[in-house]
Protein backbone atom coordinates (compact mmCIF):
# COMPACT_ATOMS: atom_id res chain seq x y z
CA UNK A 1 0.00 0.00 0.00
CA UNK A 2 1.53 3.39 -0.98
CA UNK A 3 2.32 5.92 1.68
CA UNK A 4 -0.04 8.94 1.69
CA UNK A 5 1.00 12.19 0.11
CA UNK A 6 2.17 15.00 2.32
CA UNK A 7 0.28 18.00 1.03
CA UNK A 8 0.03 21.54 2.29
CA UNK A 9 -2.24 24.36 1.05
CA UNK A 10 -1.59 25.66 -2.44
CA UNK A 11 -0.01 29.00 -3.11
CA UNK A 12 1.54 30.70 -6.14
CA UNK A 13 4.70 32.75 -5.84
CA UNK A 14 6.34 34.96 -8.46
CA UNK A 15 9.98 34.51 -9.37
CA UNK A 16 11.74 36.05 -12.35
CA UNK A 17 8.42 37.45 -13.55
CA UNK A 18 6.83 34.03 -14.11
CA UNK A 19 4.22 32.31 -11.96
CA UNK A 20 5.85 29.17 -10.54
CA UNK A 21 4.63 26.55 -8.08
CA UNK A 22 5.57 27.47 -4.54
CA UNK A 23 7.04 24.81 -2.26
CA UNK A 24 3.57 24.61 -0.71
CA UNK A 25 2.26 23.19 -4.00
CA UNK A 26 4.91 20.52 -3.93
CA UNK A 27 3.85 17.14 -2.60
CA UNK A 28 6.09 14.45 -1.19
CA UNK A 29 5.39 10.99 -2.55
CA UNK A 30 7.09 7.68 -3.18
CA UNK A 31 9.31 7.50 -6.22
CA UNK A 32 8.03 5.29 -9.04
CA UNK A 33 9.49 3.45 -12.01
CA UNK A 34 8.28 6.30 -14.21
CA UNK A 35 10.37 8.75 -12.12
CA UNK A 36 13.71 6.95 -12.45
CA UNK A 37 15.10 8.86 -15.43
CA UNK A 38 13.93 12.22 -14.06
CA UNK A 39 15.34 11.74 -10.58
CA UNK A 40 18.63 10.37 -11.90
CA UNK A 41 19.02 13.43 -14.14
CA UNK A 42 18.00 15.73 -11.28
CA UNK A 43 20.70 14.21 -9.04
CA UNK A 44 23.35 14.80 -11.74
CA UNK A 45 22.21 18.39 -12.35
CA UNK A 46 22.20 19.07 -8.64
CA UNK A 47 25.72 17.69 -8.23
CA UNK A 48 26.97 19.67 -11.25
CA UNK A 49 25.44 22.87 -9.87
CA UNK A 50 28.22 23.08 -7.30
CA UNK A 51 30.95 23.64 -9.89
CA UNK A 52 32.32 20.14 -10.29
CA UNK A 53 33.86 19.55 -13.69
CA UNK A 54 32.13 17.40 -16.28
CA UNK A 55 34.55 14.49 -15.79
CA UNK A 56 33.84 14.31 -12.06
CA UNK A 57 30.07 14.50 -12.54
CA UNK A 58 30.29 11.72 -15.14
CA UNK A 59 32.34 9.64 -12.68
CA UNK A 60 29.43 10.03 -10.23
CA UNK A 61 26.80 8.91 -12.77
CA UNK A 62 26.54 5.27 -11.63
CA UNK A 63 26.23 6.25 -7.97
CA UNK A 64 23.61 8.91 -8.75
CA UNK A 65 21.51 6.74 -11.05
CA UNK A 66 18.26 5.54 -9.55
CA UNK A 67 17.22 2.05 -10.63
CA UNK A 68 14.23 -0.22 -10.14
CA UNK A 69 16.33 -2.25 -7.70
CA UNK A 70 17.01 0.87 -5.69
CA UNK A 71 13.26 1.59 -5.46
CA UNK A 72 12.83 -1.85 -3.88
CA UNK A 73 15.91 -1.70 -1.65
CA UNK A 74 15.54 1.89 -0.40
CA UNK A 75 12.80 4.29 0.60
CA UNK A 76 12.85 6.78 -2.29
CA UNK A 77 10.71 9.89 -1.96
CA UNK A 78 10.28 12.73 -4.42
CA UNK A 79 9.11 16.30 -4.05
CA UNK A 80 6.91 16.92 -7.07
CA UNK A 81 4.41 19.33 -8.53
CA UNK A 82 1.96 18.53 -11.31
CA UNK A 83 4.60 19.20 -13.96
CA UNK A 84 7.95 18.14 -12.58
CA UNK A 85 10.07 16.63 -9.86
CA UNK A 86 11.91 19.18 -7.73
CA UNK A 87 13.84 16.95 -5.35
CA UNK A 88 14.58 13.42 -4.23
CA UNK A 89 15.68 11.76 -1.00
CA UNK A 90 16.39 8.12 -0.27
CA UNK A 91 17.01 6.09 2.86
CA UNK A 92 18.41 2.61 3.29
CA UNK A 93 17.81 0.64 6.46
CA UNK A 94 20.11 -1.81 8.20
CA UNK A 95 18.82 -2.97 11.57
CA UNK A 96 18.90 -0.08 14.02
CA UNK A 97 20.74 2.14 11.51
CA UNK A 98 19.60 4.05 8.46
CA UNK A 99 21.62 5.90 5.85
CA UNK A 100 20.49 8.95 3.94
CA UNK A 101 21.79 7.72 0.59
CA UNK A 102 20.64 10.73 -1.41
CA UNK A 103 19.11 14.16 -0.99
CA UNK A 104 19.11 16.30 -4.11
CA UNK A 105 17.14 19.38 -5.10
CA UNK A 106 16.88 20.75 -8.63
CA UNK A 107 19.16 23.80 -8.91
CA UNK A 108 16.21 25.99 -9.95
CA UNK A 109 14.40 25.02 -6.73
CA UNK A 110 17.25 25.45 -4.24
CA UNK A 111 16.58 27.75 -1.31
CA UNK A 112 12.82 27.20 -1.34
CA UNK A 113 12.56 24.68 1.51
CA UNK A 114 12.24 21.52 -0.59
CA UNK A 115 15.41 19.91 0.77
CA UNK A 116 14.30 20.73 4.31
CA UNK A 117 10.93 19.05 3.71
CA UNK A 118 12.57 15.95 2.21
CA UNK A 119 14.98 15.72 5.14
CA UNK A 120 12.18 16.11 7.70
CA UNK A 121 10.21 13.39 5.88
CA UNK A 122 13.25 11.08 6.03
CA UNK A 123 13.64 11.73 9.77
CA UNK A 124 9.99 10.84 10.39
CA UNK A 125 10.39 7.59 8.43
CA UNK A 126 13.55 6.70 10.35
CA UNK A 127 11.87 7.35 13.70
CA UNK A 128 8.83 5.29 12.70
CA UNK A 129 11.14 2.35 11.98
CA UNK A 130 12.88 2.72 15.32
CA UNK A 131 16.20 3.81 13.83
CA UNK A 132 18.79 4.58 16.49
CA UNK A 133 21.41 6.15 14.21
CA UNK A 134 21.11 8.03 10.91
CA UNK A 135 24.26 7.97 8.81
CA UNK A 136 24.79 10.92 6.47
CA UNK A 137 27.70 11.17 4.06
CA UNK A 138 27.32 14.66 2.69
CA UNK A 139 28.80 16.64 -0.14
CA UNK A 140 30.88 19.61 1.08
CA UNK A 141 28.26 21.92 -0.43
CA UNK A 142 25.34 20.32 1.42
CA UNK A 143 23.77 22.50 4.08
Amino acid sequence: MPRPFLHVPEKISRRRGVAVPSPAMTILRDGTLADLASISELALRSKAHWGYDRAFVEACRAELTFTAERLVRERVRVAASERSIHGVASLSFDGPDAELTALFVAPSEMGRGIGQRLFADALVAARQRGVRRLIIEADPNAV
